[in-house]
Formats: structure tokens, sequence, C-alpha cells
């Protein structure tokens, strides 16, 4: 989706992660990484719990995560789906990407999302970087009424690494970086928002936890939707 009206006329720019961020989809995250195990002969993960604890493993948890694996499939069925695991892990999440768009119109946008876009409406250009497939996020924004709010939507392409996205998005608009603000609940968008130094607001009521998200680093953190439209005045001058 690609607007070039008034939209270009504006100096302030918020870049929006969407699942995790505008979208509660974790329910579709999940059943669409059953469906990616199935395919490519990964154990499913046996809770939603489970599933989040996997996306967010750390340095300190990974052990009590292979120990648990160890106790339900035995040493070397465990090992086995480690290192498979380890070996195929691009090949999974593109998967999980290829089951997870055609479920997006089962989810639901966070409370307080259709107020947020619409105090923002006028005040700065809105696009949404994801790494979900575009066609899933432009029906499930049109279905809840809220395409209306953005310029562009980017979706998965090629890689989940979002910095070249970012850089195009960028290059695109005759824009400095203090009218910039990346919304996101990932830690590896943090990170990729960091080479081109873009300003993060991140959010805790995501994917990620708020431990996660703060080794990252980014510029300014909220807990719940409510608060991002204040830290967005703070961060652009709204």
């Amino acid at each position: 989706m690609s607007v070039t009206n008034n939209y270009s006329q504006k100096n302030k720019l918020i870049i929006f992660d969407f699942d995790g961020v505008i979208a509660d989809t974790f329910q579709q995250a999940f059943e669409a990484s059953t469906l990616a195990s199935k395919e490519y002969g990964f154990t499913p993960f046996p809770s939603r719990q489970e599933f989040y604890n996997d996306l967010n493993v750390t340095a300190k948890t990974a052990p009590g995560l292979i120990l648990n694996r160890f106790k339900k499939h035995g040493i070397i069925n465990g090992l086995k789906g480690i290192i498979h695991q380890l070996s195929n892990s691009k090949k999974f999440k593109h998967g999980i990407v290829k089951y997870f768009g055609p479920l997006l119109h089962k989810a639901t946008f966070f409370k307080g999302v259709p107020e947020l876009l619409a105090k923002l409406e006028g005040k700065a250009e809105m696009v949404i970087l994801s790494n979900n497939q575009t066609k899933g996020i432009n029906e499930f924004l049109e279905k809840a009424n809220l395409a209306k709010y953005f310029s562009e939507v980017h979706g998965f392409e090629n890689t989940m690494i979002k910095t070249k996205a970012l850089e195009k998005i960028l290059k695109s608009r005759n824009i400095d970086l203090e009218n910039v603000v990346f919304v996101t609940d990932m830690k590896n968008d943090i990170r990729d928002a960091k080479p081109l130094n873009i300003p993060v607001l991140a959010v805790t009521y995501g994917y990620n936890t708020t431990e996660k998200i703060k080794k990252a680093k980014p510029k300014k953190m909220v807990s719940s939707v409510q608060e991002i439209y204040p830290a967005l005045q703070g961060m652009l001058g709204l």
C-alpha cells in the first residue's frame, strides 16, 4: 500500500511494528508455529507459554529450557531437536510467516489502538514495517477500519532484518532523525534501528519481555497503548 497525498507534506514520521504493537496476534503466531513445526519436522510447542519462553530465551533461561526438552523427549531426541532447530532456524521462521499471514483475520487490535491512531492523524505520517505478510496486514487493517491512518505498509519480503527497509523508508523522505520514531516490541527491531540512529519507542505488552527489551536500550519504554501518545509527544514534540 502506498499513498502519495498530503502525507508527503508532514514533517514527522512514526514507523509502527505491527504484531505486538498494533495487533494482538500472539495466538495466531502460536498456531502458525505449530503448522510450521509439522511441515518442517520440528516438535511443536506444547503451550503458548513455552512458545513465549522460547521467543524470549536468554543465556540465563536457556539451560532451563534445554533441561525441560530433555525431560520431555529424552537426551538423544532432545539433542537432535536442538541441533535441527539451530541448523534450520531460518527455514522455520520463514515457515511461521508463511502460515501467519493467512491467520491474521482472526486477530484483534490492542485496546486503545484506534483512539491512539485518531489522535496522531494529521500530526505525523504513519507507516507500518513488519515481518508479517503485507497482504494479511492490509486485510486486517481494512477489516478493523484502521487502513486510513497509514500511508504505507511494508511487510515481510526476503529478510527479517529491518535495517535496509528502515533505510529505504527514510531515503524516500526528506526528514531529520529527530522527527522520526520507530515503535516496536522486539529486541531485534531495536538492534536493526541502531545503525541508522533511529530513536525507538519500545512497548512491553507485546512479544518480548521487559527484561529483553531493556537490554536492547531503546530511547524510551512504555507498558501500555495508552502511554504511547504521551511518549510520542515528548519524543517528537507533537
